[in-house]
């Protein structure tokens, strides 16, 4: 039986970031960590293009991030974990994001 190797938590998270980036996942609204051990998200999960994914890819995601480790999830619009996907609600309702000008800025 071949002999499967722990990640570390440098490797742990570039795969995870790389899985993320195939899915235009928009990194500004969603923090992750990982480690060899598990995967934790928290935030939004939606595309750079500001839409929410498809139920097959969010469904491959997870089972690409699975693969890493266990995922455990504090998300806004949806529950992943290794074994439960849910949707949670309408991003678009609940994401609450403010736009500034350079005019703002300079008040």
């Amino acid at each position: 039986m071949a002999k499967v190797s722990k990640l570390t938590k440098g490797q742990a998270s570039k795969n995870v970031r790389r899985i993320l980036l195939k899915y235009q996942i928009d990194l500004n609204y969603l923090h992750f960590s990982a480690s060899g051990a598990s995967i934790y998200l928290s935030g939004y999960l939606v595309k750079n293009s500001g839409f929410e994914l498809s139920n097959e890819e969010i469904i491959v995601l997870t089972q690409e991030l699975s693969a890493i480790g266990p995922i455990k999830s504090d998300l806004e619009n949806w529950f992943l974990s290794s074994d439960q996907i849910y949707y949670l609600g309408d991003q678009e309702q609940e994401l609450d994001i403010d736009f500034f000008t350079d005019d703002d800025l300079a008040a």
